[in-house]
């Protein structure tokens, strides 16, 4: 799934444009981070199978290289969320969720009711003693960039201890969904989204008046326990895996720190290491950060630079890249051998490369990708590009092409993020 964008519930939603203009001075800033905290062991695989290793190290599933999961105690319940950067709201499928095919948009309603195994969601959510109800708020989240329809998932918000591998966020606000138009894809161990992003993504309505509010996010609410302010960095890291031994395994995510660069299956070098400030967005009403967003430089295709200049949304819930349709159009028609253009999907042979190297340039350091990670597979087999045009009103996005190649920090202390090389690892 890709949370391109948390869209505005009831308001037929301002698509919000992702671009700062001129490029910041402080862009490049280098320093240490403390490589301590404790790692969650990413698991992998194509469809279910597999079984969760509940303490110590914790199994992330990806489904066919879009989701990311790992397991979460919700109150007295162990559910696996997908990690999600691009968003901020957390939330589980509530156990007799009622599935729909599509959210319209224009009459704000959820719209053909389908059986809830096309939804085909995991495990479900049932609130018990340990969740209060807030009935002054609800969640209508969607997700997705389409004009008439959504992605979107509805139900109520309340307070219940969250906890990912040994850190608790007391009395976090999530929603426990009861109507969707979002699908599970299949993914039994799949049950709703880990939102990871700041309180400025947060969303919530009034039950009464519609007006929306925000609320402290997961990681905002973890971040300021007494854990974290006083014995460990306010920081987490990523280092996806591509997963080319078909074990399962889909990397690490550290809480407190940053992974080992050492360790075979992150195999990350400093040699590279930069770091870039996030940006808040110019048209944002409060200045307030709400989502993962940097500058980029731009792409490097074959020893040329083609500029970007613009920020863009570290998004690990995007199994892509969106980028300005210049730009994916010329790198799109460098596939070997040649894609088949239909609509706006570049279907692939599944051994296809580029014919030239691809990077992409952060405060002057630029990071390669895996020509596997730019191409994607549909259950029935079929491969397409995963290299998009994107659309300027809605921003653009940088997925698991880029997390699979670098060890990626997330820093709340410094309020930057960095990245460490890493293009070949043990997965």
């Amino acid at each position: 799934m890709r949370p391109l964008l948390i869209l505005i519930q009831f308001l037929h939603v301002t698509q919000l444009k992702f671009v700062v203009e001129g490029r910041p001075s402080d862009i490049v800033s280098r320093g240490v981070h403390k490589h301590a905290g404790h790692s969650l062991s990413l698991k992998r695989h194509r469809w279910p199978e597999g079984s969760l290793r509940l303490q110590g190290t914790r199994n992330i599933v990806d489904n066919q290289h879009m989701k990311y999961v790992v397991p979460v105690a919700v109150g007295d319940q162990i559910l696996n969320a997908e990690i999600d950067t691009g968003s901020s709201d957390t939330w589980f499928v509530q156990t007799g969720c009622r599935c729909y095919h599509t959210y319209d948009n224009t009459s704000n309603a959820f719209v053909t009711p389908v059986n809830s195994s096309v939804c085909n969601f995991g495990p479900t959510y049932t609130p018990g003693n340990d969740f209060t109800l807030d009935s002054d708020i609800h969640q209508l989240t969607c997700y997705g960039a389409g004009v008439g329809t959504r992605r979107c998932v509805f139900g109520s918000f309340g307070f219940t201890n969250v906890t990912i591998n040994g850190f608790t966020a007391p009395q976090q606000i999530i929603g426990a969904v009861n109507e969707t138009s979002n699908y599970g894809m299949g993914l039994p161990d799949y049950s709703g989204i880990l939102g990871l992003g700041f309180s400025g993504g947060t969303m919530a309505y009034n039950s009464t008046t519609n007006a929306s509010t925000h609320y402290s996010s997961l990681v905002s609410t973890l971040f300021n326990t007494p854990e974290f302010s006083s014995r460990r960095s306010k920081q987490f890291s990523l280092a996806l895996s591509r997963d080319a031994s078909n074990t399962g395994y889909g990397g690490t995510m550290t809480i407190g720190g940053v992974a080992s660069l050492t360790e075979p299956s992150v195999n990350a070098t400093s040699a590279s290491f930069t770091s870039a400030p996030l940006q808040i967005f110019p048209n944002t009403s409060t200045a307030e950060y709400s989502w993962y967003s940097i500058y980029l430089d731009g792409f490097e295709f074959g020893g040329q630079m083609l500029s970007l200049n613009t920020s863009t949304i570290i998004d690990s819930g995007y199994n892509g890249l969106e980028i300005p349709r210049e730009i994916a159009t010329a790198l799109n028609d460098h596939w070997s051998p040649p894609g088949n253009v239909s609509g706006t999907t570049v279907f692939l042979d599944c051994a296809a490369k580029l014919d030239q190297p691809f990077g992409m340039t952060i405060g002057g350091a630029t990071y390669y990708i895996q020509f596997a990670d730019l191409v994607g597979q549909m259950a029935n087999g079929t491969c397409y590009s995963l290299v998009i045009a994107g659309l300027p009103p809605n921003g653009y996005s940088i997925g698991d092409p880029l997390l699979k190649n670098t060890l990626a920090v997330f820093d709340w202390g410094e309020m930057v993020m960095s990245f460490y090389p890493r293009m070949y690892y043990a997965s």
